[in-house]
Parts: C-alpha cells; sequence; structure tokens
C-alpha cells in the first residue's frame, strides 16, 4: 500500500468480512476508516488507541439518499454489504445486493474516489470437475447468486462511464471469527454430536467432495492489498487458500478443534446419491424440519453450558455443493500479485476460529478428557395425519374421513435405547364414530429393528363405548419419506372385533415444517 494517507470506507463493517476489513486496514499507518452499516448494527469494539482513526457513519445503503453521505472525504471504497440467505427471493436481495452496488459507484465517482473494491462470491462459476480459474464460465443457480452476478455487471456497466478503478473479489467459502451462516454453524455439530451419544462416540466423515475455503483475514488482506495496485483494477480474483479438502475431512477439522477423538467415521454419500437426495433435503420442509430439530438440540446445549444466543445450527442451502461436486478454486492471479493466504489449511486455523467463539460463549468449552454429555431431557412434537375409514362389515361401505392430531413425548431421549416407546395423546375425529374425542395410547419407534412405527392408542367411540386404533407405519429404504408418510391400521371394539380400518397420510409438503416447529425439549 502507498504511503501517502487514505481514507476508506467500508461497507457492512459490522459483516463477518468487513469487520475483518477493518482490523486489517487498522494495522496500516497513516489510513484513516469509515465504517458503514445498519444503525442497529453491532459493530466490533475498536482496539485501544484506534478510535482516532475511525468515523462510524450508521445508515440504511438501500436508501440512495444516503449513499454519498456514507462515502464523503473516502478515497477508497470496500463495498462488502450484502445480505445472503438462500432462501430469500430475487426482489427481497436486489435492493441491498445489487441496487446499492450501482448507486454506491456512481457516489464513489462524485466523490473521487480512486478505488472500489466489490467483494462478491465464488458461488457464481457453473459447475465444473477442474479447477475453478477465474476464466471459468459463470452461472446462476438461485437468486442469491444471480444478484451477485448482476451486482459485478453493474461495476463494470457504471465503470464504462468514468469512475475510481474497480476490482471484484470472488472468495470461496468464506469462514472466521463472527461467521453464523453454513462455517459458523459448523462448530455446532460436534457438541451436538456428542450430546446425542452422551460422550460415548464421536462419529467423523470421511469422503465427500473437495473444497477450499478461505480465512476472513484473508479475504481482508486481498481486499487492502488490490486498493492501490493499479494493475489490479478492472480485475476479477479468487480468493481462496491452498488445501482442497473432501467434506468428511473438514467436518473431522470442527470436531478435532474441540479436541475430541474421533472414535468412528461415516462416509458422505456417494455424489450420485447426493444429487437425488439434495433436492429433497433443499426443499422448505425438510430443510425447515432439519433446523427446527436442530435448533432443540442447541437451546439443551445453549442452557447447559451458559452460552450467548449469537449462533445457531442453521443449515442453508450452501451445503448442497458440498455434498455433490467439487469446488476447488485457484488463487494463482491473486498470487501475481503478491498475495498468499496467512491460512493455507483450514484444519490449522479453526482451532483459533473456535477460541474466538468460545472466549464469547458462542460455543461451549470442554475440559481436556471430558466423556459424560448426557442427553437427560425429553422431547415432544405434535404430528397430523389425515384420510378415510370405512367399516369392515360392509364391503361397499363408503369412506369416511379420519383426521388424528397427536403430540408424541418421549420422556428421557437417553432411554431410548433400551425402550424406544413414546407417549402418544390426542384428537380424533372420525366421522360417524368419533367427535374430537381424547386419545391415549402409545408411539413404538422400532425403525431399526423392523422398519416400522407403531401406533397404538384408544378413545371412546360416538356412543360412549370404547374403541382402539392400532397401526404401523412401514419404512421402505428406497422411498423413506413417502413409505413412512402412510399410516394403515385397525379400529377395534371392546370385545376384540375389527369394525374398520383406517389409511391415513402425512402431508409432507405441508405439515412437515409445522410438526418440527412444534418440536420442544421436556426438561
Amino acid at each position: 500500500m502507498r504511503k501517502g494517507p487514505m481514507t476508506v470506507a467500508v461497507t457492512g463493517a459490522a459483516g463477518t468480512v468487513g469487520a475483518q476489513v477493518v482490523e486489517e486496514l487498522l494495522q496500516r499507518e497513516r489510513v484513516r476508516v469509515i465504517r458503514v452499516d445498519l444503525p442497529d448494527a453491532a459493530l466490533p469494539e475498536l482496539p485501544a488507541g484506534a478510535a482516532k482513526h475511525v468515523e462510524d457513519r450508521p445508515g440504511d445503503l438501500t436508501d440512495v439518499a444516503f449513499a454519498r453521505p456514507a462515502l464523503r472525504g473516502a478515497t477508497h471504497v470496500i463495498h462488502t454489504a450484502a445480505v445472503r440467505d438462500l432462501s430469500l427471493p430475487f426482489a427481497a436481495l436486489k435492493p441491498i445486493n445489487v441496487d446499492t452496488v450501482g448507486w454506491l459507484y456512481e457516489a464513489a465517482r462524485d466523490e473521487g474516489v480512486r478505488a472500489f473494491v466489490h467483494v462478491s462470491t465464488g458461488a457464481v462459476y457453473q459447475r465444473t470437475r477442474g479447477v475453478i480459474t477465474e476464466d471459468t464460465p459463470l452461472r446462476a443457480d438461485c437468486d442469491y447468486e444471480q444478484t451477485k452476478l448482476d451486482a459485478e455487471a453493474m461495476v463494470q456497466q457504471h465503470a464504462r462511464h468514468g469512475g475510481p478503478g474497480w476490482v471484484v473479489l470472488r472468495p470461496a467459502q468464506v469462514y472466521g471469527p463472527r461467521g453464523k451462516l453454513l462455517a459458523g454453524a459448523l462448530f455446532t455439530l460436534p457438541p451436538m454430536l456428542k450430546l446425542v451419544s452422551g460422550g460415548a462416540a464421536m462419529f467423523g466423515a470421511r469422503g465427500g467432495p473437495r473444497s477450499n475455503w478461505v480465512h476472513t483475514a484473508d479475504v481482508a488482506r486481498a481486499a487492502v492489498l488490490v486498493l492501490e495496485r493499479r494493475d489490479a483494477y478492472g480485475e476479477t480474483f479468487n480468493v481462496c487458500d491452498d488445501t482442497p479438502l473432501t467434506f468428511g475431512e473438514i467436518v473431522n477439522a470442527a470436531i478435532a478443534a474441540y479436541g475430541f477423538p474421533i472414535t468412528a467415521t461415516v462416509p458422505i454419500p456417494p455424489r450420485w446419491i447426493g444429487r437425488l437426495a439434495v433436492p429433497v433435503l433443499e426443499s422448505d420442509p425438510v430443510l425447515g424440519a432439519i433446523n427446527a430439530a436442530t435448533a432443540v438440540l442447541w437451546k439443551v446445549i445453549r442452557q447447559r453450558h451458559g452460552l450467548a444466543e449469537d449462533l445457531s445450527p442453521r443449515i442453508d442451502r450452501a451445503l448442497g455443493a458440498f455434498l455433490i461436486r467439487d469446488r476447488v478454486f485457484s488463487n494463482a492471479r491473486l498470487r501475481r500479485l503478491g498475495w498468499e493466504p496467512l491460512h493455507p489449511d483450514i484444519r490449522q486455523a479453526l482451532p483459533g476460529v473456535l477460541a474466538w467463539y468460545q472466549d464469547r460463549r458462542w460455543t461451549p468449552r470442554y475440559d481436556a478428557g471430558s466423556t459424560a454429555e448426557p442427553l437427560d431431557v425429553g422431547l415432544e412434537l405434535t404430528e397430523t395425519l389425515s384420510g378415510t375409514w370405512r367399516r369392515s362389515a360392509d364391503l361397499l361401505d363408503e369412506d369416511r374421513s379420519f383426521v388424528l392430531t397427536a403430540t408424541v413425548a418421549i420422556d428421557r431421549v437417553r432411554g431410548l435405547p433400551r425402550a424406544p416407546v413414546a407417549r402418544l395423546q390426542g384428537t380424533l375425529f372420525a366421522e360417524d364414530l368419533a367427535d374430537g374425542v381424547p386419545v391415549a395410547g402409545s408411539l413404538e419407534l422400532a425403525l431399526l429393528s423392523r422398519r416400522r412405527l407403531v401406533y397404538d392408542f384408544g378413545f371412546a367411540g360416538r356412543d360412549g363405548a370404547p374403541c382402539r386404533f392400532h397401526g404401523h407405519r412401514q419404512l421402505d429404504p428406497l422411498h423413506p419419506l413417502d413409505s413412512l408418510a402412510t399410516l394403515r391400521g385397525r379400529l377395534t371394539a371392546a370385545d376384540g372385533h375389527e369394525m374398520g380400518t383406517a389409511t391415513l397420510t402425512f402431508d409432507l409438503l405441508n405439515d412437515l415444517l409445522p410438526m418440527a416447529l412444534s418440536l420442544r425439549a421436556i426438561y
């Protein structure tokens, strides 16, 4: 960097990358920093003596009227502000991810800014079996990626009419302090595995597609490096570390950062299975159900260890890419400018990142050699199944409606291996048989032993006579979701004779997410 004074405006200064950029700039001499972020953003505390070199300018960058005041007096801009949420539609992402880029660049031109560094993403490249270079063709596979492509095009379009020298950075998957998305959620996995196993085992992973990630400090160093490198203006650079790893190796690195010994490894499914499974896993109901279930486990951990609420085990759709295809980037072009990663291998960097999380009580600490972590809680959830029933005595009998809303409760999860039976209570509406009557019984979780879930409950018929339902949902390993969605059973009277049969279904599309959201821990 040149020796002359600089004033650098950093947008998204409270974010994972933006905060690291500010830290990097404050290590340089004769540099003044303007931190730009939303008024309610939690900007990091500044090092001692740094406040005199920093000015905070809170405001909403989606407001075009704020663009020029945000950059006033700046000689350089590093734009990191963006919303990275793969569940949001294009219209929700466009204001900050695309529109803001255009009027920030115009404001930079009007203010006489010398350089404009735009932090994009390495996710904009099309799928390829080879190493991803800056010349690999581009393609967006989701609305978020489309906004990042549009933002890059916005910078180049405005630059044709004059303005600061521009540089686009395309980081690989980012990890580091303050990360809360995929990389941050990775640190929630080992404690949950320890909790579920009671500390008796720690399952790692093996195999899977290869990828190389990048530490936020190395993204920040790249952004600061290109600020006044005129030979970088008008160019795009990948930012990544030097060590491609399988997804299994990355998961194991997170486990090792905690100091947990891995007792067994589970293979990542072959890619062809991943390609079939990922669309299902990425659907809103299934993804919502997984996130709801892991949220319950994390709540137990958070309460047990007195953790802050900053981190959650939220899985987003970006995970699918690491299960079905390689994402190996080249950093050769950036290296030619003299950049090299401080953290060339994520396996050596993760312990330091985890320590940052632990110091702020985002993740738990464990004493050396500690093993016991019993999941001494219960779980409860509510599901609804609907369908029809018909009387057995009349072969020509018509179908009648049958709706069961059941709350299933497991008193102690740790006792399931010995007695895999849950309590079942709820309400039954059966046309011409029961009008919203309470039901009580059990649900046997026999998926491992008999590949089925067995329902058995009693209720009072419309005439007050005791009745019983007994049935099961059968697991077909080739079609697990579809097969478990169907419950077939018999209705019997007090003397045991069959009154009728019922076939119920669980609506995966509409009812899976509400069921998952009903999941709660019982203490």
